[in-house]
Order: structure tokens, then C-alpha cells, then sequence
């Protein structure tokens, strides 16, 4: 359960997954306690969802399911490769962990050995690989998480926790306790993408801190886009440029009024 009171519908603005930069959400705190057996997985998919276009309920299901076990491949991997990074002198390591300390300099800003003073001095690494970690094993039986199906109208406010805007895949907010809610655009996506969305929303839900401004550590498209190009995907240009703060391609999607 969290072990924070939780404010009524309305009370708290969306940490939003959009396809780009402006209209930001504050942080919230962190929950820290989850449920469920390790090993496999555990979410309730509540039904209709006629945002999903697979087919029958049960084919949204599994595509789901298929999406939420590989956000857990690529939050488990992106882990294993940082820490392998890490456990050598940089020239000391081999060419693929001389790959993942590029793209960790690429999304990130610095080397993954990089000592973080308000860490005592530990690599920067470390916290990045905690936090993918924290993203699997959740998902994976950690916690019993809610994906939740909203309605997308070019009316929906940002406080409004019924509803996705044109321009959003995803959002959490505390208001919805221990759930992430699917806008279309997520639909839209395929298995890959639709991953990263989810490790995406689950930063926001476990760590409070991480954000949808500034470059970094602190942005949650960085982790998103650096898990995907490790695997060989390529990630949605907007969590790209969003990331190292360069220009956005034009947004096709319409967003809701300010």
C-alpha cells in the first residue's frame, strides 16, 4: 500500500508521457512498498478498452503483457550492461561496454564512472542500474500494477485523471494509486515502444524525483530512450530531443488547451 495520503481525483496534476517538451508536472513522493509473488508479471488490465486496436479483450491483454515483459528485458538489461561498464577501468573494458558508456555519455551527460558527490562518491552508474533494476523487479511481481485504459479528448486539463490529451502515450498520478494509464498513442506504438513507455511511467510512480525537465538523470525520457538504443531500438525521436534538450521534429498530435 502507499504510505502516503492519497488526494482526491482533481487534486494532482499528470506526470505525463507527451510527445513534447512544455507543459510540466511537479514531482510527487515516492511509494515505496509493493505486493505480489516474484517471478512472472502480476497486473490487472481492467476492461473495455476501446482505445486498443489488437482485437478482443483478451488480445489487448496479451499484447500488454507481451509489452510489460519487455519493459522488464530492457530495465533488466540496461542494468546488467551499466553494471558490467562500471566494473572495469574505462580502459579497461571491451567493446561492448565501451558501447554502453557511449550511449550512457549520449543520454546522460558524463561517463557512467563518473563519481557522484552527493552519492559519497560512487559512480553515477549505480544509481542509474538501481533504478532499472527497481523498474523490473516491480513489474515483474513486485507490485500488482493497475494499466488502465483513458479515453483521448482535446479537452482534457491537466488535472483531469479520466482522460488523455492528442498528444500523450501514458501518464501517472498519485491520484490513481499504483496505476499507469494508456492513452492511445500507446496503443499506436509497437511492442518496443510501447515498453519503453512503461519504464517510462514506472520512474515516475517509484521514484518521485525523476522528472519530465532538465537533461539527464533526472529525466525520465533519457532512461526510456538509453534502454532502447541498447537493445537496437530505435526510441520516439521526441524522448530523444526532449533528453538533450535539442530541436523536436513538429508534433503531428494536436495537444489540450493550457
Amino acid at each position: 500500500m502507499y504510505l502516503y495520503n492519497q488526494p482526491s481525483l482533481g487534486e494532482v496534476r499528470k506526470l505525463v508521457h507527451r510527445r513534447r517538451s512544455n507543459r510540466v508536472s511537479a514531482p510527487v513522493p515516492s511509494p515505496v512498498a509493493g505486493f505480489g509473488e516474484f517471478g512472472a508479471p502480476i497486473f490487472d488490465f481492467p476492461q473495455p478498452c476501446a482505445e486498443c486496436p489488437v482485437g478482443t479483450a483478451a488480445q489487448c491483454r496479451a499484447a500488454l503483457r507481451q509489452a510489460i515483459v519487455r519493459a522488464i528485458g530492457l530495465a533488466t538489461n540496461a542494468a546488467a550492461k551499466i553494471e558490467a561498464a562500471i566494473s572495469v577501468a574505462p580502459a579497461a573494458r571491451n567493446a561492448d561496454a565501451k558501447r554502453t558508456a557511449t550511449l550512457f555519455v549520449r543520454f546522460f551527460g558524463h561517463d557512467p564512472s563518473r563519481p557522484v558527490s552527493w552519492a559519497g562518491n560512487e559512480a553515477s552508474g549505480i544509481s542509474v542500474a538501481k533504478r532499472f533494476r527497481s523498474v523490473a523487479t516491480e513489474l515483474n511481481g513486485g507490485r500488482r500494477v493497475i494499466f488502465q485504459c483513458r479515453a483521448t479528448r482535446p479537452d482534457c486539463a491537466d488535472d483531469d485523471v479520466t482522460c488523455c490529451c492528442p498528444d500523450t502515450n501514458a501518464f501517472f498520478s498519485p491520484a490513481v494509486a499504483n496505476t499507469i494509464n494508456l492513452c492511445a498513442l500507446f496503443w499506436g506504438a509497437n511492442r518496443d515502444i510501447r515498453a519503453g513507455i512503461i519504464i517510462h511511467e514506472m520512474l515516475h510512480m517509484l521514484f518521485g524525483h525523476l522528472q519530465d525537465v532538465g537533461q539527464g538523470r533526472i529525466r525520465n525520457a533519457c532512461y526510456e530512450a538509453f534502454a532502447l538504443r541498447l537493445v537496437g531500438v530505435t526510441p520516439d525521436p521526441f524522448d530523444v530531443c526532449n533528453c538533450r534538450a535539442t530541436p523536436c521534429p513538429p508534433n503531428p498530435f494536436p495537444a489540450c488547451p493550457a
